[in-house]
């Protein structure tokens, strides 16, 4: 994710507004004759100040000890059993509706943004101590006609994929991205890797289709936009929920940065283990869109970086069951009946007419979530969305019961 936060220009920029006001002779009273030649030495070393602070702060991407992406070693991470994730208001968000639209992002990626800086689409739970507000969502990809240039940018035990996914949250308590780009626990990224699934008979993802076919038409070129008001006589919506699991869960957490721009270790990571479902059409979709050379974006991922050390932390039951990860011994939650997949149900609603949630890679694991997503009673969905912290709270009850 990443680039320089809205609204704070480039060092060169801010040199040249800060230049342009000296020239304006605001201070000319004050430096008297000798104003000409004071004005110029200014802003020369104006200029080299801003550029060096510019510097400073991309010089975090090489020298920086908490970087993403990364690989995670699952054997190496440490069992933790987080609450259930709440996620509220994230179905409202879509092109149709005007919640959302879609950019070409300076010939680097395909984003959806949220149309309002302020949301109501909250993200809380897991290991988070605050909500967080959705920004936008983004992809990096390799190369769908070479096998071997995977696109993720996380990998697990050295496996990539030729696809991921961010969506990104901003803190409540920051009013702006470049506000929570200054702390730890800033922003949090919702992590998704992909796998192709070309069965016919294998569950599509409706939004991912009619993104893919929204790029072909609209977002070939650097910088083009598309809003629901050019999609209105067509059969095209895209939800934010459509790429959102059934299942919340499986997931490892670490703190690290955004992965291109400036690199700051403003980032709470959840990296999803479990794989969706993407097409190679899709894929091939993606890949139509140009940068401002001109050539077809392809790789638009960053390496992974060295971990320093960092906890990683795992949150789910397969490697528990696969003897990878132990639960602990000590008394407390660990000791208590193991959660079960129920608790950790998307709480966005299922009522019909809902958008679906992302199908899953792998084919049994689609079918039992399907199944899971149809027992769930529509009532139950909207009183979840509704109340995100009393959803918590029942959660960890049902945890602590014997």
């Amino acid at each position: 994710m990443g680039g320089l936060p809205p609204g704070l220009p480039p060092p060169s920029k801010r040199a040249v507004t800060v230049a342009s006001l000296l020239q304006e002779g605001r201070y000319s009273g004050l430096l008297g004759s000798r104003g000409p030649w004071l004005l110029e030495a200014m802003e020369v070393w104006v200029g080299l100040l801003l550029l060096h602070l510019g510097w400073v702060r991309c010089e975090v991407c090489h020298l920086g000890e908490r970087q993403s992406p990364i690989d995670i070693i699952s054997a190496d991470s440490r069992y933790q059993e987080f609450r259930p994730f709440t996620l509220q208001g994230h179905d409202s968000l879509s092109l149709k509706a005007g919640t959302l639209y879609a950019e070409n992002t300076n010939g680097s990626t395909i984003k959806l943004k949220a149309s309002s800086t302020h949301t109501k689409a909250l993200l809380g739970g897991g290991p988070l101590n605050v909500d967080y507000e959705f920004v936008e969502m983004h992809f990096h990809w390799g190369d769908v006609d070479n096998e071997d240039a995977h696109g993720s940018e996380h990998s697990v035990d050295g496996v990539k994929y030729p696809l991921e996914l961010h969506l990104v949250h901003r803190n409540i308590h920051d009013d702006t991205v470049a506000e929570a780009m200054e702390h730890e626990n800033g922003m949090t990224v919702l992590g998704f890797k992909f796998k192709i699934v070309d069965d016919e008979k294998h569950p599509k993802n409706e939004g991912m289709d009619h993104l893919t076919s929204i790029v072909k038409t609209y977002l070939t070129e650097p910088n083009s936009k598309v809003t629901g008001k050019e999609l209105e006589s067509l059969d095209l919506d895209v939800n934010v929920m459509n790429f959102l699991p059934v299942l919340m869960d499986e997931y490892f957490h670490y703190h690290g940065s955004i992965t291109t721009g400036t690199c700051d270790e403003a980032v709470n990571w959840m990296v999803f283990k479990n794989p969706l479902a993407v097409t190679t059409a899709n894929l091939r979709a993606l890949q139509t869109i140009h940068s401002t050379d001109g050539k077809v974006v392809k790789n638009n991922f960053r390496p992974t970086q060295k971990i320093h050390g960092r906890p990683i932390y795992y949150h789910g039951l397969d490697l528990i069951k696969m003897g990878q990860l132990k639960r602990g011994s000590n008394i407390g939650l660990r000791d208590l009946k193991t959660p079960s997949h129920e608790q950790f149900l998307l709480t966005l609603s299922n009522c019909p007419g809902s958008p679906r949630p992302a199908p899953m890679w792998d084919t049994e694991g689609e079918r039992a979530d399907t199944n899971l997503w149809k027992s769930k009673s529509c009532e139950d969905s909207s009183s979840l969305s509704l109340q995100p912290g009393l959803t918590a709270l029942l959660s960890l009850a049902l945890l602590l019961l014997p």
